[in-house]
């Protein structure tokens, strides 16, 4: 560790500097002088402003008039290294890649069984678990609110042993697992935990991330059951049990992603994701837990987007105002707290469906400024068929979470085919008479889907 950042304290960042306010240098003032304006006498500029797509102003140039007293190794730091700016791993992907994992979930528990194991076969390094909207809701299969919706955009989970089929024959020890689930989050995890000690899996050892932020579902997703109280008292005993008996697990994924899909900035995303963490910790406080305990079990959620340097800004600032408020507001002792743990995904917002393959330029650009200011080893992106006649590739990709849609014709027959958010897109899960039977499933192409849905229209 270098020596500016051993202390637990950090000297103030300088605020941003508004263009009045603005010293530029003798140099910048004669270009602006010499080459800027005779320039624009020839060719106006296109628009009265320019800013990034969250509407924030973007200057005509940036120079060291405003970054005044910036001093590189206090405000920008090391990798690895307090204020974390550049990451919290030194070396990142150098050293280790991300878990891959891609979100995965359909039909009955033993459909999704088959899937699990077959990504696992194909070299996919944990699981990622889709729930379909009753389980998300608190409903079992035959409620009759369920129908129409059971299994449709996840797996169908309604007891602890539709959880034993789903994960059989999978060694819980040896596979990390991320489950994109929220108010029922802690009688889902409870079952998988029963599980994992009927496998005989250590509880210390186990490892894979929980969902379970309820506050972003009051803000966006919606997914809510009870008031808001009692949902954070149980987010809070997640917190506690983590602390005693599952250390290696994170209790919850903060999620930004579902807030800046309802329509907010890259600001407001940040701002509303990170003082969720912080109503998080003061909740864990007041409950008497250690904040240097159970903070290092909190990981979080963002998006990307079509703004490429807005959304490397937005990461970088993250990790510096998580690390700042750590040590300044709650006093935290342990570098693990001080580091904002996050994975992203790209903005299903950004997609078209009448235009496909412009999704797989926007996907590209916003998983490059994922990966530009070195988040943490979890991460994904939603990737895109580039040959639809052909079978969907299987795309391995990190870390729990994502939006969920049903599998409607605009999404899936024209090409807007999100791997998380579509987790039967890249393969057709076998029904349970074609598995007793011992058939093999037909991989799931557009081609063959269009193919069926004309089927079905014409009988009809």
């Amino acid at each position: 560790m270098s020596e500016q950042s051993k202390g637990t304290t950090q000297a103030p960042a300088p605020a941003e500097i508004s263009p009045v306010d603005r010293a530029p240098s003798a140099k910048e003032q004669a270009w602006k002088k010499n080459t800027l304006r005779p320039a624009l006498e020839k060719s106006p500029e296109r628009q009265p402003e320019f800013t990034t797509i969250s509407g924030h102003p973007i200057r005509r140039l940036y120079s060291r008039a405003d970054l005044p007293n910036w001093d590189p190794d206090r405000d920008l730091g090391f990798p690895g290294e307090p204020p974390y700016t550049r990451g919290i791993h030194s070396a990142m992907h150098r050293s280790r890649l991300w878990t891959m994992r891609q979100f995965a979930g359909f039909g009955t528990a033993e459909d999704t069984n088959q899937r699990f194991r077959y990504l696992l076969a194909q070299g996919q390094t944990g699981l990622s678990t889709a729930f379909d909207l009753p389980t998300l809701m608190g409903y079992d299969s035959d409620h009759a609110l369920s129908e129409g919706e059971v299994g449709k955009c996840g797996v169908a989970i309604s007891s602890l042993a539709d959880m034993e089929v789903l994960f059989d024959k999978i060694p819980l020890a040896n596979v990390t697992t991320s489950m994109t689930i929220n108010s029922p989050a802690a009688v889902i995890w409870a079952m998988y935990l029963a599980v994992a000690e009927k496998q005989g899996a250590d509880w210390r050892k186990i490892s894979g991330t929980l969902q379970n932020d309820i506050l972003k579902e009051y803000i966006a997703q919606k997914e809510y059951i009870y008031p808001p109280e009692p949902s954070m008292r149980l987010v809070i005993d997640t917190f506690e049990f983590g602390v005693k008996n599952t250390p290696k697990f994170n209790t919850i994924s903060i999620s930004g992603y579902h807030i800046r899909e309802a329509g907010s900035t890259a600001i407001q995303e940040l701002a509303f994701t990170l003082r969720d963490g912080l109503e998080y910790v003061e909740w864990g406080m007041r409950r008497g837990l250690d904040v240097d305990q159970f903070v290092p079990q909190l990981s979080f959620f963002f998006n990307a987007h079509n703004d490429f340097f807005e959304e490397i800004a937005k990461y970088r600032a993250a990790r510096r105002i998580w690390h700042k408020t750590m040590i300044a507001r709650y006093k935290s002792k342990n570098p693990r707290s001080w580091a904002l743990r996050f994975h992203t995904q790209t903005a299903g917002c950004s997609l078209t469906a009448q235009q496909p393959y412009n999704n797989v330029v926007r996907t590209a650009i916003q998983a490059l400024a994922r990966s530009s200011p070195r988040p943490s080893p979890c991460a994904r992106s939603k990737l895109l068929p580039t040959k639809p006649a052909s079978p969907i590739p299987s795309i391995p990709s990190a870390d729990p979470t994502s939006s969920k849609l049903s599998p409607t014709k605009s999404n899936a027959a024209l090409g807007n085919i999100s791997i998380e958010s579509t987790p039967w897109a890249a393969w057709s899960p076998p029904s349970s008479a074609a598995t007793r039977s011992g058939k093999s499933p037909k991989p799931l192409t557009v081609t063959r889907w269009l193919s069926t849905k004309k089927k079905k229209s014409s009988s009809a």
